[in-house]
């Protein structure tokens, strides 16, 4: 997908975003830039996103059933991370 159709997608939705990036370790890449909120349903970023100071949420897929519970919120709708957000 690309980042301008992803651009065109947030905003049509009303979800708001600063930044769009890919990054071989995305957790580590929020930490250093003091991004404090990412949205991805990578296992590796959902389990361990914790540890490095960043909220992550994740849509709720059947890939995540066996994810072990931690911090780290699954979501079924972009309220409900937009709820949390601005808690």
């Amino acid at each position: 997908m690309s980042s301008a159709y992803t651009e065109k997608w947030l905003k049509a939705n009303e979800i708001p975003y600063d930044y769009l990036f890919t990054a071989l370790n995305k957790i580590v890449f929020c930490n250093l830039w003091e991004i404090p909120h990412l949205i991805d349903d990578a296992d590796f970023n959902i389990l361990y996103g914790e540890q490095y100071g960043v909220n992550v949420y994740y849509p709720i897929m059947e890939k995540h059933t066996s994810i072990p519970q931690n911090a780290a919120k699954g979501f079924y709708t972009f309220d409900e991370v937009k709820q949390w957000i601005q808690e």
